[in-house]
């Protein structure tokens, strides 16, 4: 009888280990995939800037066009 509890009970123990070591290789992928979302958000957010700059540079020569033209 003692044989089996003690058996019971070290299978709970490995069945919880496994499963706590499976949701921490879980939540490291996620940290991981959070991550590479965040890098590439601020890689997205760094060519908006450049984009946004190149558009101020257009509108300010388009300006000089416009005085140019209307004279």
């Amino acid at each position: 009888m003692k044989k089996k509890t003690v058996l019971i009970l070290a299978a709970t123990l490995l069945i919880l280990a496994l499963g706590m070591q499976t949701g921490f290789s879980q939540e490291q992928e996620i940290e991981l995939d959070a991550r590479k979302i965040m890098h590439k958000l601020d890689e997205v957010l760094a060519n908006q800037a450049e984009i946004l700059e190149q558009f101020e540079e257009i509108r300010q020569e388009l300006a000089i066009i416009r005085v140019r033209a209307s004279r």
